[in-house]
């Protein structure tokens, strides 16, 4: 099945290097540098955007197609990451609405279980700081037999340390997603997520997927 080579593939290629921060720890220090981002600890909102570190397509794929969808993907995917992660780590308070940007049968799964918590960071201090150890997205697509690219596997793979009260909190969170055209946007239309969190709240680790 193509969708299980795509996603074969992405796993092969094994996660990107990240920085050393340890897991299950209740206070990881903050590096004053990312991997993925020339912030430091002295900025106070850090702009953390994915980076996409492969795009291969199966099939003749025109060159416009492949840099088009690329770019709608990582708008997707960033547009979540600002809604679902950054924006709730920096305020404390509630993600925003994520349903935009999942395919109706995601969207339709997400909301009838609790797959949510999975891809948000809720409930947690204010974090003024926060720091990408990786954001990467490795992306593959098929190429239909005009050349236009009509499916893609992402692989994402983000950790951030965020501090907020002289304390920090390490997310790590990879995800092994589908994306469909819908419209002019890519949208999720499949997924598996898991993301682990440092705290003591044994819900902050869970799986996902639809």
């Amino acid at each position: 099945m193509f969708v299980g080579a795509l996603l074969a593939a992405l796993a092969g290629c094994g996660r990107p290097p990240a920085a050393e921060v340890t897991i299950g720890r209740a206070a990881t220090p903050l590096p004053s540098t990312s991997t993925t981002s020339t912030t430091t600890m002295e900025t106070p909102a850090t702009p953390v955007t994915f980076r996409v570190t492969s795009f291969d397509v199966d099939g003749p794929g025109k060159a416009a197609s492949v840099a088009a969808v690329k770019a709608a993907v990582v708008k997707t995917l960033d547009a979540y990451l600002e809604a679902g992660v950054l924006a709730p780590l920096r305020s404390g308070g509630p993600a925003g609405e994520l349903s935009p940007l999942f395919a109706a049968r995601a969207a339709a799964h997400m909301k009838a279980t609790a797959d949510r918590n999975a891809f948000i960071d809720e409930g947690l201090p204010p974090a003024p700081r926060i720091v990408a150890v990786v954001s990467a997205l490795r992306l593959a697509g098929l190429a239909g037999p005009g050349g236009d690219v009509v499916l893609v596997a992402a692989r994402m793979d983000l950790t951030l340390v965020a501090g907020a009260q002289g304390a920090t909190i390490t997310i790590a969170r990879d995800a092994d997603l589908m994306l469909v055209a819908d419209g002019s946007a890519w949208k999720i239309d499949s997924y598996r997520v898991r993301v682990s969190r440092d705290t003591p709240d044994p819900s902050a680790t869970m799986v996902a997927g639809s």
